[in-house]
C-alpha cells in the first residue's frame, strides 16, 4: 500500500495564491497529527530559516524534527512550547478553535500585525484564533483556502485536467 497526504501541499499552495513566501521565514507550527506532520514537511521544502514545532506527543515532535531536517537541512528546527516571539508566519494544525471549541492554540492576548496567521480548521471558517489575528491586524490564510489547494494538488497528482 502507498498513501498520500495532500494537507501539507494544499497548505503551501495556499500560501502560494496569496504571494506569501515561506521561504527564509521563521514559522511556528502547532499541532503534528496528520495533517500538521504534512505541512510541516511541505513548509520544511519551502526553506524556511526556522521552523518551531509543538505538539504535546513529543516522540512525534523529535521524529518531525528529523523529518525537517533531512528535507531542509539549512532550516532550524526548535521544539519548544507554542511562541510568537520573532516568528513571521503562525500555523495551527491542532484540532484547538474546531467546532464550538472556543478556545485558541497558545496563551496570547495579541498578534504582531506584520504575521501571517494560517489556521487548517474549515469549520468554523472563522476560528477564534483567525478572529484574534484580524482584530490585530494580521494577514490570515484559512483552512477552506488549505482545501481548495489540496484539491488543486489532488487533480494534479490523478492526473485529472480542467475541460477547455
Amino acid at each position: 500500500w502507498v498513501g498520500e497526504i495532500f494537507d501539507g501541499l494544499g497548505c503551501v499552495e495556499a500560501f502560494r495564491q496569496r504571494g506569501l513566501a515561506l521561504r527564509d521565514k521563521s514559522v511556528q507550527l502547532i499541532g503534528l497529527g496528520g495533517a500538521g506532520a504534512a505541512i510541516a514537511a511541505a513548509v520544511a521544502a519551502e526553506h524556511p530559516a526556522l521552523l518551531r514545532i509543538f505538539d504535546l506527543n513529543v516522540e512525534r515532535s523529535e521524529w518531525v524534527a528529523e523529518v525537517v531536517r533531512r528535507i531542509s537541512p539549512a532550516t532550524q528546527v526548535v521544539i519548544g512550547a507554542p511562541s510568537t516571539q520573532g516568528m513571521d508566519v503562525l500555523m495551527n494544525a491542532s484540532p484547538v478553535g474546531m467546532l464550538s471549541d472556543a478556545r485558541l492554540p497558545l496563551a496570547v492576548s495579541n498578534l504582531p500585525a506584520s504575521m501571517v496567521v494560517f489556521d487548517a480548521i474549515v469549520k468554523p471558517e472563522q476560528t477564534p484564533l483567525l478572529q484574534l489575528a484580524e482584530a490585530c491586524g494580521c494577514t490570515v490564510v484559512r483552512g477552506r483556502e488549505m482545501m481548495r489547494g489540496q484539491i488543486a494538488r489532488m487533480t494534479d497528482f490523478f492526473g485529472f485536467r480542467p475541460q477547455a
